[in-house]
């Protein structure tokens, strides 16, 4: 039984060096995990065909631990904005020829090289996420576009990474501010 995880959320600085650093396939994963939040398996079962245009359709996975292509978690296909840096560093991508292992070998790698924390590969579905929130995007959109069932599981698993400004908590009190005298 393989041992949990922690996962983490890379920041955008973080994020940055990790594509300016890395090359090849490793480099093409983490575009694409990075800037659509789909989950490693679906990732390396992309090919060209599932690229259309500004979105990109998830609709199989590979199964890491058998290696054949099944349906998506949810088993429901989604479709993904693509941002042009996105659409632009796929204009050659076929499909992946690397393995999951060899990926996760390459990323652990090049965190210790660039002195960061590694939280696996899945950690940067949860730095998508995170990244979104803090932005305020939509949750509902997030939740879509991460393909949840519902904003609960947005809410248990992203939740934690979410930081709060001091201007947010300025908000939140003055919004909760009901007159009441301090005992």
């Amino acid at each position: 039984m393989r041992k949990k995880m922690n996962r983490i959320a890379y920041s955008k600085e973080q994020v940055k060096a990790l594509l300016e650093n890395s090359n090849g396939e490793l480099n093409t994963f983490l575009y694409l995990a990075v800037y659509t939040g789909a989950r490693p398996g679906e990732i390396l079962a992309l090919t060209s065909e599932d690229l259309k245009g500004t979105r990109l359709v998830i609709n199989k996975t590979l199964a890491i631990n058998t290696k054949n292509i099944q349906s998506t978690k949810t088993g429901k296909p989604r479709e993904v904005v693509m941002p042009e840096i996105l659409q632009n560093r796929l204009k050659h991508f076929s499909r992946f020829s690397r393995t999951y292992s060899t990926l996760t070998k390459q990323f652990q790698k090049l965190c210790k090289e660039l002195s960061l924390p590694y939280g696996g590969l899945h950690s940067l579905r949860h730095t998508y996420a995170s990244t979104l929130l803090n932005d305020r995007v939509d949750p509902l959109v997030i939740k879509e576009l991460l393909g949840h069932r519902s904003l609960k599981m947005l809410e248990n698993v992203y939740g934690h990474f979410m930081d709060y400004s001091k201007e947010d908590f300025d908000s939140i009190n003055n919004s909760l501010n009901y007159g009441l005298v301090k005992n």
